[in-house]
């Protein structure tokens, strides 16, 4: 017995349907969920939004079927996200421009507070050598009062 072939209009109502999954996943990528309307994505697909409603009961049940997770709840978290997600990325990528400095910054308020004799600054530096061998630290030389200060003080 031969096996039926599939019905051609199932075979369209399948590729319809695929056609308005990859439309919707396009437009919820690209735009706002609430800027993303059926109407912008039937436009988008060059179908009517009766055949996007043919498929799916509401745009909550799309956008579960196209991005997998269910639509965003409205709200002023929600709304307020993209913007929070874009500060959160700029003061990532500021840090991680910046880290060295930083870095930089820790070490020397560290050494500042810690009253170090010649032993323990010896230590010290060999710490920060062999975490960063590529930016030695010298011990900066002791320095004895300048002759111009000692000129001051004798007028």
């Amino acid at each position: 017995m031969m096996a039926k072939k599939p019905h051609a209009r199932k075979i369209q109502k399948a590729q319809t349907r695929q056609k308005v999954l990859d439309g919707a996943r396009a437009a919820f990528t690209a735009m706002d969920y609430h800027e993303a309307t059926i109407r912008e994505i039937a436009r988008g697909i060059g179908l009517s939004t009766g055949s996007i409603y043919s498929n799916f009961e509401a745009k909550e049940d799309l956008f579960l079927a196209a991005m997998g997770v269910p639509a965003p709840v409205d709200g002023p978290i929600t709304r307020a996200a993209p913007m929070l997600l874009a500060s959160l990325k700029a003061c990532i990528d500021g840090l991680a421009r910046n880290s060295q400095p930083w870095i930089d910054a820790q070490r020397a308020i560290e050494l500042a507070e810690t009253p170090l004799d010649g032993e323990a600054w010896a230590r010290h530096l060999e710490a920060i050598r062999r975490a960063e061998p590529h930016n030695p630290v010298e011990q900066p030389a002791a320095s004895a009062p300048s002759s111009d200060a000692a000129g001051d003080l004798s007028r």
